[in-house]
């Protein structure tokens, strides 16, 4: 599932609006494979609320995909 360049652009605009703390969530679980446990003791947290908060961050950047793509078509 490989994005071209202009979808990276949109996703990398939507990423960058994310909070720092969001972007590591993201970071750990997605680009190191970390599972929920190992985030929520790297941050402090617990497991379900890593789970929740990366399921907000998931339609915080479908949200955000979708605006830009509906915006560019209008």
């Amino acid at each position: 599932n490989h994005l071209n360049m202009h979808e990276e652009a949109v996703f990398d605009e939507c990423f960058q609006k994310l909070s720092e703390q969001q972007k590591r969530m993201v970071d750990l679980r997605y680009g190191n494979g970390f599972g929920f446990d190992q985030i929520a003791s790297m941050i402090d947290s617990t497991a379900a609320a890593i789970q929740r908060s990366l399921s907000r961050v998931r339609e915080q950047l479908r949200g955000c995909i979708q605006r830009r793509i509906a915006e560019e078509h209008s």
